[in-house]
């Protein structure tokens, strides 16, 4: 139960005043209950914090000061658990643990039911993010599954189909009372301090998450090939249907 999403975090260690790279670094978090407008403040608290975190010379986020390999994870539960801007707080994120590491490499095996938000900060003077859909598209369900599946978005993309303009379905009351109106004027200021960063492109998202691109389009292929996913198949009959596709 819950809004589940999972937050990842990318950085490349260092050593010798940030002149020598050692191997690409990645976390995740899992948050039991975060969406909507909180899962895109939280997010914008982060970049800010990492925009100021990039102009010191030692600092867990630019890959440096990496006494157990750990920290970036550390400071990333720490960015999550409170925001003294807005009074958040929560209990309900977790570290991924052993069986569930592997969501690193592929964030669509996670229990998840409102999306991922991914940081890039390998490069600590161009670090990008992304907000995403990891768990297939339906349209007009006033949620993330509103959004393209396994496609970069911006904070503003990710938060407004929780809140769409003038309301949809049961959200129409909602948007027609005041507070909602008032709510408007939050948002407008969350996406205007979030539109200065940038945001991850496709082409990157897939070099950081490589196998789940790969399952991805070895899905699309099985429909296209008439496989009938809701029934068993082994991994064998499956490659042999692949070969024979790209054939």
């Amino acid at each position: 139960m819950g809004q589940r999403h999972q937050i990842y975090l990318f950085v490349q260690e260092r050593k010798g005043l940030l002149k020598h790279k050692g191997k690409r670094l990645g976390f995740g978090l899992h948050h039991q209950w975060l969406y909507g407008e909180t899962a895109g403040t939280q997010a914008l608290r982060m970049m800010e914090y990492q925009a100021k975190a990039s102009k010191e010379t030692y600092h867990p986020l630019n890959g440096t000061l990496l006494y157990n390999g750990d920290e970036p994870r550390q400071v990333l539960k720490a960015m999550y658990q409170i925001n003294p801007e807005t009074g958040y707080y929560s209990d309900s994120l977790s570290e991924l643990n052993e069986y569930e590491k592997g969501q690193v490499e592929r964030p669509d095996t996670g229990d998840n039911n409102d999306g991922i938000t991914v940081f890039d900060f390998t490069d600590p003077k161009k670090p990008t993010y992304c907000m995403m859909n990891i768990c297939g598209q339906e349209k007009n369900s006033e949620c993330v599954y509103d959004l393209p599946e396994l496609t970069p978005v911006s904070i503003e993309e990710y938060v407004r189909t929780y809140y769409p303009i003038g309301g949809t379905g049961h959200q129409k009351e909602h948007w027609k009372a005041t507070n909602f109106k008032h709510h408007e004027k939050n948002l407008a200021k969350l996406f205007k301090r979030a539109s200065k960063f940038s945001v991850m492109t496709l082409e990157r998202a897939k070099k950081l998450f490589p196998k789940m691109y790969k399952k991805d389009e070895e899905l699309k292929a099985l429909k296209k090939a008439g496989v009938d996913l809701t029934e068993p198949i082994s991994r064998a009959k499956i490659k042999e249907i692949l070969s024979q596709v790209k054939a």
